[in-house]
């Protein structure tokens, strides 16, 4: 049983990889005000209320980062430097403003919510990060094959049977 499973891993990456695509890609857009979330203004409002160093270039730094990251994640191409990326992320949104604010994990206390998202979102990129991008990835589709060994056995008989050396 364990075997087909493993057969099929290819598939499991690619959920992963395209599911956490698409949370930091609306969770970019959001904070553009796309799909109900604020606007720009209220994403630089919180990132200084955060005490994050440059507000309005650190918003529109990490929109454009969550937006970009997210798409490469979804197309499975350049995921490697996309997970580094949004994984620093995450961890200076669990350690610099999640975990000094007394957050509690799974709940919202004072306004601000908890990591649990942070944390899975961190773990699969992390996970991402090792296994890259899979089988069903831009970066698979425009990888230049690998040398075949039978090819060049191949070629080396012909050119023998040619009176050629290899």
């Amino acid at each position: 049983m364990f075997n087909s499973v493993r057969k099929y891993g290819a598939y499991g990456t690619t959920f992963a990889r395209i599911a956490v695509g698409v949370v930091f890609l609306l969770h970019g857009l959001s904070k553009f005000g796309v799909f109900g979330g604020g606007s720009m203004d209220d994403t630089v409002a919180m990132f200084g209320m955060m005490n994050m160093p440059v507000p309005v270039f650190t918003a529109v730094f990490v929109a454009v980062l969550e937006i970009v990251g997210g798409l490469a994640l979804i197309l499975g191409y350049s995921v490697r430097i996309a997970a580094a990326a949004l994984g620093i992320v995450m961890l200076v949104a669990i350690v610099a403003v999640k975990l000094p604010a007394e957050a509690n994990p799974v709940a919202m206390i004072n306004g601000m919510v908890g990591y649990e998202l942070d944390l899975v979102l961190l773990a699969g990129l992390v996970m991402l990060f090792f296994q890259g991008a899979g089988a069903f990835s831009l970066e698979a589709l425009l990888q230049s094959p690998e040398p075949n060994d039978d090819m060049e056995e191949f070629v080396d008989y012909i050119s023998r049977q040619r009176g050629n050396p290899a």
